[in-house]
């Protein structure tokens, strides 16, 4: 891990579905606390540097995915105490090996240290 992508505790929440808005009371269970990263990967499929925000699960800096990573990651909105991050995410599709491509939209809030 290099010293630009030390990961940020965070509460945090996808806002679609395969591409499809959740409803509020949706989105308002689905919250998770975890550690937020963005860094720049060179991604193979499109052949091109792209901002990657990741977000893993609990108090462990190392722990698995809670969300699929999100891809040309852009900060869109900025509030007292949440940011909106706006991409796509890459889903498996129905053939074998294939992938799908959905836009996402993740709503995280700040935490202090756990």
């Amino acid at each position: 891990m290099s010293g630009y992508d030390v990961p940020m505790h965070a509460n945090g929440v996808r806002v679609r579905s395969s591409g499809k808005l959740l409803s509020k009371f949706q989105r308002d269970r689905d919250w998770t606390v975890g550690w937020l990263s963005m860094v720049e990967e060179n991604d193979p499929e499109l052949h091109r540097w792209v901002r990657v925000a990741r977000f893993h699960e609990g108090n462990n800096r190392g722990g698995a995915e809670v969300f699929p990573p999100l891809f040309d990651a852009t900060v869109i909105a900025i509030g007292p105490s949440w940011w909106t991050l706006t991409g796509f995410e890459r889903l498996p599709g129905a053939a074998l090996g294939a992938t799908v491509s959905y836009q996402q939209s993740w709503i995280i809030e700040p935490v202090g240290p756990p």
